[in-house]
C-alpha cells in the first residue's frame, strides 16, 4: 500500500489577513497591502478547480485555504509556489517603508 500523500491544504490565517489581501500591520510603509497568490502548474503542485482560492486569485479573509490536487509528479514533491506584490490600498497614495504582518500557515497532507 502506497501512503504517500497526494494532497494537500494550505489555510492562511492571522490578524494580518483582511478582505484585499495582507495588512501592513506593524511596518512604516503607509497606505499599501501585499497581494498574495498562488500559483499552479507550470512545475508547481496543482490547484485544485474547487479550492476556495482560486489559482491566480488573492489569498484575504474568506478565500484562505488553497487546495492542491497534484502535489507529485512520480514519486517527486512538487514545490507550492505564490507570489507576492505590494499594492495601494486606494489606488495612488503609496508612502515608501518597510511592510510586515501577522498571518500564518498551516499545511495538511491527504
Amino acid at each position: 500500500m502506497n501512503d504517500q500523500a497526494t494532497l494537500a491544504e494550505i489555510t492562511w490565517e492571522g490578524a494580518g489577513l483582511t478582505d484585499h489581501g495582507l495588512a501592513n500591520m506593524y511596518g512604516t510603509a503607509k497606505g499599501v497591502h501585499a497581494e498574495l497568490k498562488a500559483l499552479s502548474g507550470s512545475g508547481s503542485a496543482a490547484i485544485d478547480s474547487g479550492s476556495s482560492v482560486a489559482a491566480d486569485a488573492i489569498i484575504k479573509t474568506g478565500f484562505q485555504t488553497v487546495s492542491y490536487s497534484t502535489i507529485l509528479n512520480g514519486d517527486i514533491p512538487l514545490p507550492f509556489e505564490y507570489a507576492v506584490k505590494i499594492a495601494s490600498d486606494d489606488g495612488n497614495n503609496m508612502k515608501s517603508g518597510t511592510f510586515d504582518t501577522d498571518v500564518s500557515y498551516t499545511v495538511a497532507y491527504q
